[in-house]
């Protein structure tokens, strides 16, 4: 047996430390002085704050402070935020809009002083009306969810989201290529199916984690955050600080699959930290994690024409997204939808219509490809289902509709640059000789990704000869 060294070159320089448990993860860290924050969270999907009252726990021994609503004036530049707009208050102010929205941080020396003292917060609520589909979300005359949601342009993904005014619609992205109507009008077959896919949760062996330290106006945050940068930015935006005057330090994360990605909980310990006036630490059980973000849910319906041939000559699509109660990065995951929806076939002509809609659940969030799972479901279970219909093996019907390498998609994508007919050829051979029977599938995808493919590192060459690399990658499990 060889012996397995730290210096091996072929081994994850990372390797030895994680498997022997060496290695430091958010929930490792500690810094001096820091004190411990619980989060009492909304029990109802979408309620007015009438009262919060914070002195009984407050008065409990070992608790250093108590952050509500009413303490963001003087503690923050900017009470929202977020990445297309800013529409996510840095904690619950005069609404809520989901169940499990933080209301109040109780701050104090142990955690479990802090969680005693959640039960001594009394919050005063007002049920209103709940919306808790995107279905319902966009019916005429729907009551609104988040009324003055500021909007921005081109902060976490490039572009800027297309709100439909007046309604709970924050995206709406129209994919046009074509004329649907005459190919359908010649089309030998049309078929029409709906799908629907519910917004899962990431659930990473780590739940979310964020230590924050103000020292004068500088800000240190350690997080398991998947994107320091956009911590950051945010930051910086919600406390009138300099970027230069905030540093956000990523350990090891145990998994992100999209859960730590943009911005979390990082404003929201921030503000506590300022309130206690000492470094706060908030870690979330994985039930707190699942309130925190998920996949947006999604209802698709499609309508394909083909061909005498078998040919694909046109598609349809209808995707409506369950944004939840903010926004975060559902503008973005809308766009991809429509474009993941195509597959890797040569479809002429499109009519792709995408809609993501605030409504009274927990903010959807990136889950892995944004929205490619959702559409990409929908898509290869419709070529399943026309392939059945038609009587043509599944496999052979996606090779007669793919796009050949060097084609486009989609005509404002770059071409192809794989070769999809060898890797089917490959992958159907792979099944072969594993035994593959009528239990077995493929099931293809391709679009552009979600942020640009491009990266940056800054490196310096010291007077004796040492080099040093500044990179803002983020390895995340």
């Amino acid at each position: 047996m060889t012996a397995i060294s730290e210096n091996s070159p072929a081994l994850r320089p990372d390797l030895i430390e994680k498997v022997t448990g060496r290695a430091v993860y958010i929930t490792d860290v500690a810094v001096e002085g820091m004190a411990h924050g619980r989060i009492l969270r909304s029990p109802l999907p979408h309620a007015r704050i009438k009262g919060i009252a914070c002195s009984a726990a407050i008065a409990l021994d070992g608790v250093v402070a108590v952050l509500t609503g009413a303490d963001l004036p003087d503690l923050v530049q900017q009470a929202a935020w977020g990445l297309y707009f800013n529409d996510r208050p840095v904690i619950a102010r005069d609404k809520v809009r989901y169940v499990g929205e933080p209301v109040a941080v109780v701050v104090a020396e142990t955690p479990a002083i802090a969680e005693r003292a959640l039960n001594l917060v009394d919050v005063d609520y007002q049920e209103l009306p709940v919306v808790d589909t995107a279905a319902k979300a966009v019916l005429p005359d729907t009551a609104l969810i988040n009324e003055d949601a500021e909007s921005l342009a081109d902060f976490y993904f490039t572009g800027q989201a297309k709100p439909l005014e007046g309604t709970n619609i924050f995206q709406k992205y129209i994919l046009s290529e074509g004329d649907v109507a005459a190919a359908e009008e010649n089309a030998a077959r049309v078929f029409e199916h709906s799908y629907s896919f519910p917004g899962v949760s990431h659930f990473a062996l780590e739940p979310h984690c964020v230590i924050a330290r103000f020292d004068g106006d500088e800000l240190t945050v350690w997080s398991g955050a998947q994107s320091p940068t956009a911590a950051q930015k945010v930051l910086a935006r919600v406390f009138g600080l300099e970027l230069s005057n905030i540093r956000v330090i990523v350990p090891y994360v145990g998994g992100g699959f999209g859960g730590k990605a943009s911005v979390k909980l990082e404003p929201l310990v921030a503000a506590a930290a300022r309130k206690a006036k000492r470094p706060v630490r908030v870690a979330l059980s994985l039930d707190e994690s699942m309130l925190t973000c998920r996949r947006l849910g999604a209802t698709i319906s499609l309508r394909t024409s083909i061909d005498e041939n078998g040919i694909i000559v046109a598609k349809r699509g209808r995707i409506l997204l369950d944004g939840g109660a903010y926004a975060d990065t559902g503008p973005a995951v809308t766009v991809q939808a429509a474009h993941r929806v195509v597959g890797p076939y040569g479809i002429c002509n499109l009519e792709i219509e995408a809609w993501a809609a605030y409504a009274n659940t927990v903010p959807g969030a990136a889950f892995r490809s944004i929205g490619g799972p959702q559409a990409v479901w929908a898509t290869e279970s419709q070529m399943d289902e026309i392939a059945a219909e038609l009587n043509i093996d599944p496999i052979d019907f996606r090779r007669r509709n793919l796009a050949a390498r060097g084609e486009k998609i989609i005509g404002k994508l770059r071409p192809l640059d794989v070769d999809f007919e060898d890797m089917i050829t490959q992958a159907r051979q792979a099944m072969s000789e594993l035994g593959g029977g009528a239990d077995t599938g493929l099931a293809l995808a391709a679009t552009d990704p979600g942020i640009l493919p491009l990266g940056g590192a800054l490196l310096r060459v010291l007077a004796d000869g040492s080099i040093i690399i500044a990179s803002n990658s983020v390895e995340i499990g």
